[in-house]
């Protein structure tokens, strides 16, 4: 992935890179259009680091946004959810996709997630695994809203997938650094956020 660097890092580190876009679905007919780009915001509620701040990260790249695998993917996700009001099916949805890169070198361990125990502050989350290179660490766990763990796992293959309510549960991943004798570790990660904008407006429309 050609990413760019993260520079809201609280520790002023630079081994997080990532690129964000945005779109419109409509889930009833499938209708998935692509939004103008936008800063990042998150409140500090759910940001402890870098919230009540604009980001502003480098945009998807066009063969991205124009990806059919990501479109259907993205379809397929909201897809997994558990939607409460049939009526929410008919409205628009604005969702968030971020390429994220974490990587470290020599026996620096770093953290994917510095937020620590958070939400995302969205309605729903889908975290994929796109590929993990000579890491060690990286333990992704679930907690409900008091701080509990109730899930951990390792997404360790291209593709394993935690989807989760962020409105009922909190994640965290645990610090990763390279595997032994490698001098390099990288991981990679697809995180699409949906969220229920009944009033957004059809991009174009």
């Amino acid at each position: 992935m050609d990413l760019e660097t993260d520079n809201y890092m609280p520790d002023g580190g630079r081994y997080r890179l990532r690129r964000f876009g945005r779109f419109f679905l409509v889930p009833t007919t499938g209708e998935l259009l692509r939004l103008p780009h936008a800063s990042v915001f998150q409140s500090r509620y759910v940001n402890n680091f870098a919230g009540g701040i604009d980001r502003n990260f480098a945009p998807l790249r066009e063969v991205t946004f124009e990806n059919p695998w990501l479109l259907a993917l993205i379809r397929f996700d909201f897809g997994c959810f558990q939607v409460g009001e049939s009526a929410e099916l008919s409205d628009p949805w604005e969702v968030w996709v971020h390429q994220i890169r974490i990587r470290t070198d020599g026996d620096m361990s770093v953290p994917p997630a510095p937020e620590g125990i958070h939400h995302d502050g969205h309605d729903f989350i889908a975290m994929h695994l796109v590929q993990r290179q000579d890491v060690h660490g990286g333990r992704s766990i679930i907690y409900d809203n008091w701080g509990k763990e109730i899930h951990s796992c390792m997404l360790e293959n291209p593709l394993d997938t935690i989807y989760a309510d962020d409105r009922r549960v909190m994640h965290s991943v645990e610090p990763i650094r390279p595997a032994a004798e490698c001098r390099l570790a990288e991981r990679d990660m697809l995180i699409i956020d949906f969220d229920h904008r009944p009033n957004l407006p059809r991009p174009g429309g």
